[in-house]
């Protein structure tokens, strides 16, 4: 077994390309994972450099080679366009959206962003942010948790932001899985209680045309939406409980890979069938996925304790 530090933590990385995580995946998710999709390696994690502030999620393309947005998660709603190579920040922008989770740049270099505690989408300007248009989220509700779901998994960095804020706007507290803050045991509220708002919604954003693709926390699930309509034209379950960012898989976009922060995996899905096709897994004690993108042979990721990361991706089949 090799070692490698990330920050100075000594996190074990197995050589074996089996981790727990996977084994999860292969025991829970027989279904809808086969055992005969390809199953690689990630290559070596490295902490690339601090994102421009501490809570990024979301990370999209930009319309210059080698450009990333990366939306923050925090109060401030910052959405940066930066270097991918070494985070040199270019313009930044803020989004009108709570705790977003996502982003994805449009055909018309428009922007488009999870209002995850909000609950809706929003398209709004990469010029100014200025908003262009406000969407429900098919399938929101509550995040539950399942028999057999992976741990929830917490990042093994230290901040990189220490002592600031970690606050994410007006969403409310406890709105995800069973601790409802009532105190009363798992999944309990208070009885006199008569009507309880909790939810979470969209994740990881791509765009093609006119349709929109949309992981779905709570509904477990990715969502393809005809934008002008906002008919939702399928609806393909997730093997993990928490798939947050999506990507591009080839230049054609005709497959994209999807993230699952728990598993620490990655799978890549046919835009056309909705199969998967292929995963791909982390290290043991990786940072956390959030949003990711590729760029060249690395696959960009960040880990919202305010870090950018970034493997090499392995060779398909």
């Amino acid at each position: 077994m090799k070692r490698r530090s990330f920050l100075g933590l000594g996190v074990a990385m197995p050589a074996a390309l089996m981790t727990r995580g996977a084994e999860a995946q292969r025991a829970g998710c027989k279904a809808l994972v086969p055992a005969t999709i390809p199953l690689r390696a990630a290559g070596p994690v490295e902490i690339a450099y601090k994102a421009p502030h501490g809570m990024p999620n979301g990370l999209a393309v930009g319309t210059e080679p080698g450009t990333l947005w990366v939306q923050d998660r925090g109060t401030g709603r910052e959405v940066t366009l930066i270097r991918a190579a070494d985070g040199h920040v270019i313009r930044e922008i803020k989004a009108e959206a709570i705790g977003p989770s996502g982003i994805a740049l449009d055909d018309d270099g428009s922007l488009w962003t999870s209002d995850t505690h909000g609950v809706m989408l929003v398209h709004f300007a990469a010029a100014d942010g200025a908003t262009l248009g406000k969407y429900f989220v098919p399938g929101a509700c509550r995040m539950y948790v399942k028999a057999g779901d992976a741990p929830f998994r917490r990042s093994p960095l230290k901040p990189a932001y220490p002592g600031a804020s970690r606050a994410m706007g007006d969403s409310l507290p406890h709105n995800e899985g069973n601790d409802t803050g009532s105190g009363l045991g798992a999944g309990r509220i208070d009885p006199k209680t008569d009507h309880f708002w909790s939810s979470t919604g969209s994740a990881g954003l791509l765009c093609k045309g006119e349709l929109l693709i949309v992981s779905n926390l709570s509904a477990r699930a990715i969502f393809v939406i005809h934008k002008p309509t906002w008919v939702v034209q399928a609806v393909w379950p997730t093997p993990g409980s928490r798939p947050l960012g999506l990507c591009w898989a080839d230049a054609a976009r005709t497959s994209f890979w999807s993230a699952d922060a728990n598993l620490a995996v990655l799978y890549r899905y046919d835009l056309a069938t909705g199969a998967i096709r292929e995963s791909v897994q982390l290290p043991e004690g990786s940072p956390v996925l959030h949003g990711c993108q590729i760029v060249g042979d690395q696959m960009y990721f960040t880990d919202d304790t305010g870090w950018v990361c970034r493997f090499r991706m392995p060779g398909g089949a």
